[in-house]
């Protein structure tokens, strides 16, 4: 493999008559305060003072680790493939170094020898950010990202605007970062976090903030100097460098971006401009890039058995550097990931709004309840699903996907809402089965028998009795609901059985919870026993009377239009105590299972 590795520190990669060049495809500037500061900590830490003689302080060695560059060591400019966060926050810092050297230049308190000594250092420290290329300036770090931002407000002294307005989440967090080492480097705060021995020396704030800036400076890296984009790829696979790790999809879009040249014509960067979206729209839906790239590449490749550590490595394995075409495949999946996001979003953020067609409601109720009940595992089996309907050639029956939905939204009740907390990972294979299925699909039948294989194997996975024996145990308190405790897997459990019986595809949004014996300090009222559907304004009715007991309130669920409510009416003309609830909880188990059991 053809490349450099020299021990540097980051004065001479400075000072050298170099530019680096912050690529495309690196993530924007993502450090948070707990990364800066540790930075700022670390040289502050290195610092120590020398008490012969008039004290003075005194820098020392310290190692900042691995930066990569794509380009030789020779050359004018280079790419920075590795060490983007640490070269933008010490630039950052040195700015805001600058900054307070110039404050004590324009200070009238200070001396003029002083006033001198603060704008020579000041004006070094700026040639570290800045210089002059044949009377032109050029900065020193450059990023398409944050331009012009980043130099109007913190590179360039002599240009800068401080009225500048960050408009990106990026240039929000430079803002941040810049704000928080003028904040920590005032000379109230410096003086605390410089050295715990610095009352006894008072040694003057222009030396300390020179001191600083001359540690940071001479903290050493390893620079390695890669001439090909492929050799550069694999060493930056294989550094561990200092600072906020890099995710998988971190690497992916690194890798992605370095094969995928930007769209000639016009300045037009589609494939980037894409996947910027694809971000934004996550971010805005609360969704995480990480877990959908996972999702949406085992639903598009079950076989793979992706998971968040191999990941990069199955994604490398499928799009090979050498592959002539691989700038059009990677460009292709893209374009075809930003599409699944919108499947994505559906199965796990439902929107009501996106579902007026009454028969499309019970789709909506479903993907509601499989969300609450914290179904991740099944998320790649129905993007596969969706994947394959939205190609258009193998449409979905609509009773089938109904059938599909209804009992997984079942089984994640059975399997995590009832108690009996089946192990999550459990799910894994029969999931990813299902996906390899659908995506070999070649007709209806196919898909057919691909969700009833699912549901064997998932059905499998629970034992009767101990549902039976979690199901009598929930509950549904008022009380509950009001401190905030959810309440769903019991009125889940209550209306699923209601809506059975009357044949109803979903909840009509007319229903609610009615404990039959008054809710009292009593546990064994707030059994699912003791609960009931009742249409909402009936139980509104019966809010507004001096209800006292059941034989009461059942004058009123005879009204109802729920068989579950009319049925009990009917044949239950005494429900008084507790042993009556619990003959009932164990009734409304074995109903539910049925159901389940059936679907």
């Amino acid at each position: 493999m053809g490349f450099e590795a020299v021990s540097e520190n980051i004065r001479g990669l400075l000072s050298a008559n170099k530019i680096y060049h912050i690529p495309r495809f690196q993530r924007e500037f993502s450090w948070e305060v707990k990364n800066y500061k540790e930075i700022l900590n670390d040289m502050l830490y290195q610092i120590s003072v020398v008490k012969e003689g008039t004290p003075t302080l005194k820098t020392s060695q310290y190692f900042l680790g691995n930066m990569l560059f794509l380009g030789g060591k020779e050359k004018g400019e280079v790419a920075v493939i590795d060490g983007q966060q640490r070269l933008t926050t010490l630039t950052i810092l040195l700015a805001a170094i600058r900054n307070k050297l110039y404050e004590i230049h324009a200070d009238n308190r200070e001396t003029a020898a002083n006033k001198q000594l603060a704008k020579d250092y000041a004006d070094t420290t700026q040639e570290f950010l800045i210089k002059r290329v044949d009377g032109v300036p050029k900065r020193i770090i450059q990023t398409s990202s944050t331009y012009p931002y980043f130099t109007q407000t913190i590179q360039d002294y002599d240009t800068r605007n401080p009225a500048a307005k960050p408009t990106t989440d990026e240039e929000d967090l430079l803002m941040e970062a810049f704000n928080f080492f003028l904040e920590q480097l005032s000379e109230s705060k410096l003086k605390r976090l410089f050295i715990k021995n610095d009352s006894k020396h008072h040694i003057k704030y222009i030396e300390k903030l020179k001191v600083l800036r001359d540690q940071i400076l001479q903290s050493q890296v390893i620079a390695i100097y890669a001439s090909e984009k492929d050799q550069a790829n694999q060493i930056f696979e294989n550094i561990n460098s200092k600072g906020k790790p890099l995710s998988k999809v971190d690497l992916i879009k690194n890798y992605i971006f370095t094969y995928v040249e930007p769209t000639s014509g016009g300045g037009v960067d589609e494939v980037k401009d894409l996947w910027k979206k694809n971000a934004k729209f996550l971010f805005d839906s609360n969704l995480t890039l990480e877990e959908f790239f996972l999702h949406y590449w085992k639903a598009r490749f079950p076989e793979d058995k992706a998971n968040a550590n191999n990941l990069y490595d199955k994604f490398t394995t499928r799009y090979k550097s050498e592959n002539p075409r691989i700038t059009n495949e990677l460009g292709n999946f893209v374009n075809e990931m930003y599409r699944a996001i919108f499947e994505y979003e559906k199965i796990i953020q439902p929107n009501l709004n996106k579902y007026k067609k009454q028969e499309h409601k019970y789709e909506y109720e479903t993907l509601d309840s499989i969300a609450k009940f914290k179904g991740i595992q099944v998320r790649p089996a129905l993007l596969s699903l969706y994947l394959r309907e939205k190609e258009g050639n193998l449409k979905v029956d609509k009773k089938i996907k109904h059938s599909l939905l209804r009992f997984l939204s079942d089984f994640h009740f059975v399997a995590f809402g009832s108690g009996v907390n089946l192990r999550s990972n459990k799910v894994t294979e029969p999931c990813t089965a299902f996906s390899k299925e659908i995506t070999v699909a070649c007709s209806r039948t196919d898909i057919q028998n691909a969700i009833q294989n699912l549901k064997v194997k998932l059905r499998k996975l629970i034992d009767k009795e101990h549902f039976i024996q979690e199901f009598q145990r929930l509950e549904f308190s008022k009380s509950a609901s009001r401190l905030g405790q959810s309440n769903f897997p019991t009125s889940y459990a209550i209306k699923r059985i209601a809506m059975s019986m009357d044949g109803r595809d979903y909840d009509d949004g007319n229903s609610s919870i009615e404990h039959i014996q008054n809710e009292s300090q009593d546990e064994y009222t707030k059994n699912v026993g003791n609960l009931i559907v009742l249409e909402t304004k009936l139980n509104n009715d019966l809010g507004n009377k001096t209800i006292t007991n059941y034989s009461q309130k059942r004058v009123y669920y005879a009204k109802s239009q729920y068989e579950m409510t009319k049925e009990f009416a009917k044949k239950q003309k005494i429900f008084a105590n507790e042993v009556a609830i619990n003959v009932r909880a164990e009734n409304l188990a074995n109903q539910f299972w049925d159901i389940f059991a059936e679907e």
